[in-house]
């Protein structure tokens, strides 16, 4: 579960603890979010198709999934209703 844990010593940013799983073709979008979420104690696993997404999700204990609605392989509707 993605948690707040603990306050964070100097500037009051909770710590928090999890796997995030981005599913993006974009490499930009990747490379950002990754970015963003790791400053804040996430841990996060990337994906720029449905298959590789799916593999990462039978192979690790994701928290939550960060989904890009159209990816070139598939609708990330149909995506979502399978997860």
């Amino acid at each position: 579960q993605l948690a707040h844990v603990a306050e964070s010593g100097d500037t009051g940013t909770p710590a928090v603890h999890g796997t995030v799983l981005l599913i993006d073709d974009q490499p930009l979008n990747q490379r950002l979010l990754k970015q963003i979420l790791e400053r804040a104690g996430l841990r996060t696993h990337a994906a720029g198709d449905w298959d590789r997404g799916q593999e990462l999700l039978r192979a690790e204990a994701i928290d939550l999934v960060l989904l890009d609605i159209m990816l070139p392989d598939r609708d990330g509707h149909e995506t979502l209703a399978e997860i």
